[in-house]
C-alpha cells in the first residue's frame, strides 16, 4: 500500500502533537504602571516520524510592560518574546526564534 503525501503529512504532525503543556501567567495593573509575564511549559511527543531530534521540553517566558503617559489614554508599551532566549522546535521540528523585543504606543480613542 502506498501512502499519499498527504497522509504523511498528517501522520508526522499528529506524531509531534505535545504531549504534556501547562501555561500561566501573572499580571499587575494600577493606573500608571501595567505588566505581565506568562510562562509555556511543553513536553512534545516522540519526534522520529519526523526524523528529527528534538529537545524533551521546553520552557519559554513572555513579558509586557506599559507606562501610562496620559492615564487613561496613552501608554508606551513594550514586550520580549522568549524572554530567556530558550532554543526550542516547534510543530513538525520548526526551529523557533529566539528573544526578540517590540515596542510601541497604545491610545485608547473612548473612554
Amino acid at each position: 500500500m502506498q501512502v499519499s503525501n498527504a497522509e504523511n503529512i498528517a501522520a508526522q504532525y499528529l506524531a509531534n502533537i505535545a504531549r504534556h503543556v501547562v501555561s500561566g501567567a501573572v499580571s499587575l495593573t494600577s493606573r500608571w504602571l501595567n505588566g505581565s509575564l506568562n510562562g509555556l511549559w511543553k513536553q512534545p511527543a516522540a519526534a522520529a516520524a519526523i526524523n528529527r531530534t528534538q529537545r524533551t521540553e521546553h520552557l519559554v517566558f513572555n513579558a509586557r510592560l506599559e507606562a501610562a503617559l496620559l492615564p487613561e489614554r496613552l501608554w508606551l508599551t513594550g514586550r520580549v518574546q522568549n524572554l530567556f532566549n530558550e532554543q526550542y522546535s516547534d510543530l513538525l521540528g520548526a526551529q523557533m526564534p529566539s528573544r526578540w523585543l517590540m515596542g510601541g504606543l497604545r491610545l485608547a480613542l473612548c473612554r
